[in-house]
């Protein structure tokens, strides 16, 4: 894909079409794309285009697959204002963020005389603000065919609890293929792990999230396309943990995550236990929330067990008579 994206930009510079900013996405939920931003200097306009780059069968009829659609001159000045007010954040931050192969993001921009790469895996970060208006606009220009791919693209800017960054990704067949195929034999056959090691197991759309260890992790699966994305925490990506829970998923060994609800803020965390006031929870952003940071009546807790209700108890004993300990529990823990 990246030689075909190559002949893009050279056919591009024949056609006297100048770039000022393009958007590659490689392997992108199994998806790849050309997007750019471009001045035509035979006709003096501004021009948006897409090239759906995995629906080039023969790269010798190339320009028969660009999409086009104008764009306002002052739309195009806008975004080239917003790239030098920020010149300055740009230069001081990295900007080859990328650690996967699949979820490439590139970002090229080439605005006067000066010409910054950007590469990031599958989210844009928020460390870059400006880029939130600038792909808006951008895809604004583009068919409705690809606007999801705006959304997933900006998640952690709109989802930023949910934003997680995979280690890894891989084809695999889930319920077909052999574990040999991604792990060693010694895993495989002498793993110290056993489906009791996994204590939490729960599928929320085509994520799977576990426990193991007191770790969580997450392995992103879409049936119809055999892929497999892990995201493995502070274990290998092919380790025994990750492998264990596989295991438990084919074998459905669920157990449900407790449900933590911040009512202020609207948000549901997957909770996984409690210790030292501090929830656990499986957050891109934190690691555990504070019982200390909320009224007691903006915190509601589902699908409990005896395990986190005798935690929590123990903690507020030490603070308040049994009585207000009662009050407390009867007000967070949902019936």
């Amino acid at each position: 894909m990246d030689e075909l994206k190559n002949k893009i930009i050279k056919l591009l510079y024949k056609k006297k079409e100048n770039v000022v900013l393009d958007l590659y996405l490689r392997d992108y939920d199994c998806s790849n794309y050309y997007f750019a931003i471009v001045y035509n200097s035979k006709i003096e306009k501004f021009k948006v285009l897409m090239v759906p780059l995995d629906a080039i069968h023969d790269s010798k009829y190339l320009e028969e697959y660009f999409c086009y659609q104008f764009i306002f001159v002052k739309t195009v000045e806008h975004i080239m204002k917003v790239i030098h007010d920020n010149e300055e954040l740009i230069e001081n931050c990295t900007h080859n963020q990328s650690t996967l192969d699949s979820y490439y993001i590139e970002i090229n921009t080439h605005i006067a005389s000066k010409d910054y790469c950007f590469k990031f895996t599958q989210y844009i970060p928020t460390t870059f603000p400006f880029f939130f208006d600038i792909i808006v606009l951008l895809f604004e220009h583009l068919p409705n065919i690809v606007s999801e791919l705006c959304n997933k693209v900006l998640y952690s800017f709109q989802n930023p609890n949910d934003a997680i960054t995979y280690n890894g990704s891989y084809r695999f067949d889930l319920y077909k293929d052999s574990f040999l195929d991604l792990f060693s034999e010694d895993i495989v056959n002498s793993c110290k792990y056993s489906l009791n090691d996994v204590s939490f197991l729960e599928r929320v759309g085509n994520r799977y999230y576990a426990v193991i260890n007191n770790e969580w992790v997450c392995i992103h699966y879409t049936d119809s396309l055999n892929k497999m994305n892990i995201y493995s925490g502070q274990y290998s990506v092919l380790g025994e943990e990750i492998f264990i829970v596989l295991k438990a998923i084919i074998e459905e060994k669920f157990h449900s995550f407790y449900h933590l609800s911040i009512l202020d803020e609207d948000e549901v965390y997957l909770c996984y236990g409690f210790s030292n006031g501090n929830f656990l929870v499986v957050s891109s952003l934190k690691s555990t929330i504070s019982i200390l940071d909320y009224s007691y009546s903006n915190i509601s807790i589902s699908d409990y067990d005896e395990v986190l209700i005798n935690h929590l108890e123990e903690y507020l004993s030490e603070k308040y008579e049994d009585f207000k300990v009662k009050e407390i529990l009867q007000s967070i823990l949902d019936e």
